[in-house]
């Protein structure tokens, strides 16, 4: 596969993980009732249908619309990183060769004005990892019990960073980590653990399973 395949499928798979948290992040409309962007899911459909640089050019055309409300939206919602400008902005992205400079600078001039709350949103979850890992006990039996206990995402990437840092070929603990990696939207740093699981165990399927619905933006 190509550089510019693995860029549209990258994409195409950070689109649908943003559009699939939306609903589940309790963000709502003007009428109160829970925001459903199914309008951008249909043309977001109808680009991938299309192929290739469809993808990106359908992304292109909200870069250079009137922005709407939606920022407000996702601010009170602590959930700015789904802003698809969010992408775009981001020049460490795989895809960010499908986008221009030009693309780059119009969407960091509509996420400016709550860029802050951006940087407040990524220093706190930065914050809170790291304090739950100047917690965790040095045993490995016991973070591997913790690792298994618990739920939130920004815990078990502390858990399981601190498990790799004794055991750096943990298959469970990569997983695990892969998993916490996607529930933040650290869709970068899940394929690069899911790809270091493949590496150590190429028949793995946790981690073939979850390269394989990243790819196809499940």
């Amino acid at each position: 596969m190509n550089q510019g395949v693995d860029g549209v499928a990258a994409l195409i798979s950070d689109l649908h993980w943003q559009i699939d948290q939306l609903p589940r992040r309790g963000i709502k409309n003007s009428a109160g009732h829970p925001y459903n962007p199914s309008y951008y899911k249909r043309g977001l459909d109808r680009a991938i249908a299309l192929g290739g640089l469809a993808v990106p050019q359908y992304i292109r055309r909200y870069l250079y619309k009137p922005p709407s409300d939606g920022y407000h939206k996702l601010e009170d919602a602590d959930s700015l990183d789904l802003a698809c400008e969010a992408l775009v902005a981001d020049e460490q992205k795989v895809y960010a060769y499908l986008f221009d400079d030009a693309d780059r600078e119009a969407a960091r001039r509509r996420l400016a004005p709550h860029q802050a709350a951006i940087d407040r949103r990524k220093t706190a979850m930065r914050q809170r990892i790291s304090a739950r890992g100047s917690e965790l006990p040095d045993d490995l039996t016991a973070l591997r019990e913790l690792a298994a206990a618990t739920e939130a995402p920004d815990q078990a990437i502390a858990i399981n960073e601190r498990i790799l840092r004794q055991t750096p070929d943990d298959i469970v603990a990569l997983n695990r980590l892969g998993r916490a990696y996607e529930a933040v939207g650290s869709i970068d740093e899940a394929r690069k653990t899911f790809n270091a699981v493949i590496a150590s165990d190429p028949e793995n399927r946790v981690a073939t399973r979850r390269l394989l619905n990243l790819r196809a933006g499940e």
